[in-house]
């Protein structure tokens, strides 16, 4: 049986601008000669990140009304610790999938933050934490391994430039693989391209844009078992502010000419995306 998705609502659409910022991978290559290969995508990301993926399963008492006010306990619960968890999203997903109902992502600076959060959170709130919020969620407990967690080291490419006032947002990972053709390198001048052409098509727009995007770099083996992504060794997400923008995006990608036939990654999951927390 298909989990049902009880946390979701309609995707808002909105007026946007007549250049809707944009999608998906790889660019043309570009010759090898012309890399300075001791760049990584450490070194020439914006930003970095350490971000946690935890499974989640909706209970029987789950709902939008119950959520918002699990979600508003949360943040006061978290915010009463030491080390608390900057940003947060639930990413609900729009196909079927056997493997959760949603994802709690948990947005770290560090691992090191991460560690000490979870630890105090471990030793505090964490137990009976979970043992209320169960029948809205069950993300499992620390204390007793049953969290389903999956780390990434996350860089950052290109940031928002607005804010998106009107949530859920609409998130898209694509999982993606290495090839001789496509090395660390070659995907780090495609990103380059892929920055100059949302540089042209934003310039001078009137309304800027929420969308963003940046590449996840996982710290397990993939893949997860009974995932449809299969193995990969980095993923894109990318976020838009809603699904007119996501669509407006692509086509407008699509009819560049930009896109690379031998592009390495899968068809993009998509998500609606929450606005757990953000102190960041």
């Amino acid at each position: 049986m298909k989990r049902k998705k009880k946390y979701q609502r309609g995707v808002d659409m909105k007026n946007i601008t007549q250049v809707g910022v944009a999608l998906i991978v790889a660019l043309a290559l570009t010759s090898c000669s012309d890399m300075d290969n001791s760049e990584t995508l450490a070194s020439k990301a914006q930003n970095s990140y350490y971000v946690e993926y935890l499974m989640c399963d909706f209970g029987p008492d789950a709902s939008p009304e119950a959520m918002g006010t699990m979600i508003s306990e949360w943040n006061e619960t978290i915010d009463t610790l030491e080390t608390a968890v900057p940003y947060s999203v639930g990413l609900v997903p729009q196909f079927e999938t056997d493997l959760m109902g949603m994802l709690w992502v948990l947005v770290w600076p560090s691992e090191e933050m991460s560690v000490t959060g979870w630890k105090e959170w471990a030793e505090g709130p964490a137990d009976a934490w979970a043992e209320k919020v169960k029948p809205v969620i069950d993300c499992g407990s620390v204390n007793d391994d049953s969290v389903r967690s999956y780390a990434f080291d996350v860089y950052s490419f290109w940031t928002p430039k607005a804010v998106d006032q009107e949530p859920p947002s609409v998130a898209g990972f694509s999982y993606c693989s290495y090839t001789p053709a496509i090395t660390e390198q070659v995907l780090l001048t495609n990103l380059d391209a892929y920055n100059g052409w949302l540089d042209l098509v934003t310039e001078g727009v009137d309304q800027p844009s929420a969308y963003f995007y940046n590449v996840h770099v996982p710290r397990f083996e993939t893949p997860i078992e009974g995932s449809q992504a299969g193995a990969y060794d980095y993923v894109y997400l990318h976020s838009w502010e809603s699904e007119e923008a996501r669509q407006q995006g692509s086509a407008l990608f699509e009819s560049s000419g930009s896109a690379n036939a031998d592009n390495p990654c899968t068809e993009v999951f998509l998500y609606d995306s929450y606005p757990f927390r953000n102190n960041l």
